[in-house]
């Protein structure tokens, strides 16, 4: 066998460690698509607190959740966003706001958030209204 200098050896090396980091996410990748993603209930202060509103994203400090159980009285498809000390309650149809405030750029990027799964989301409403707990949804 040839002798492999130390210039080699390093390259050698850099690569198969370049290989083991994408096999190890390849890895970490295919064990996400096996898994089902249905939230457990996170209790948090304010307005959201309680079992039936199940964290669905999380993205820039921002915390989606979708109430569960939901009855004809709540029956506008939304979404609640929290960001801080705010919270809003936003329409999957359109993003517009029914209720609470957030800031600006955040209320931007959940409705570019919205644009992106409304289909997931209009998914999630329907296992919601049937009692099911949502599945997550992918952040921004």
């Amino acid at each position: 066998m040839a002798d492999i200098d130390s210039a080699e050896y390093k390259l050698l090396n850099m690569i198969l460690g370049t290989l083991r980091i994408n096999l190890v996410l390849v890895l970490i990748q295919s064990a996400h698509a096996k898994v089902d993603f249905r939230p457990m209930c996170q209790n948090e202060p304010g307005l959201s607190e309680g079992n039936g509103m199940p964290v669905i994203s999380m993205f820039y400090g921002i915390v989606i959740r979708m109430y569960f159980l939901e009855d004809a009285r709540h029956g506008t498809p939304h979404i609640h966003a929290r960001y801080a000390p705010h919270e809003a309650s936003i329409r999957i149809d359109d993003g517009e706001v029914l209720a609470g405030n957030l800031p600006k750029r955040q209320l931007r990027l959940v409705q570019a958030w919205i644009e992106l799964h409304r289909d997931e989301l209009m998914a999630d409403w329907e296992l919601a209204v049937a009692g099911e707990m949502p599945y997550k949804i992918n952040p921004l």
